[in-house]
């Protein structure tokens, strides 16, 4: 089965916001399919992921732990 389709901001503001403390959170589940992107359009709002299309933003590594910990 494949994993979850996963658009990561690579983008300065999304790192500077937090973004890179993501990448680990990330790791942790290694079926997912990620692509990373230089901006997703939402820099304000950042860091930014889009799940299966869904935007994801201000996440947090616990946030995103959780969102993707309560997948089917």
């Amino acid at each position: 089965m494949r994993g979850l389709k996963l658009d990561v901001c690579t983008g300065y503001t999304c790192a500077v916001l937090g973004g890179n403390a993501l990448r680990p959170i990330l790791e942790e589940f290694p079926d997912l399919e990620i692509k990373e992107w230089e901006c997703l359009g939402n820099c304000q709002n950042g860091p930014n992921i889009a799940i299966e299309g869904e935007l994801h933003a201000q996440l947090t590594p616990v946030k995103l732990r959780g969102i993707l910990s309560r997948r089917p």
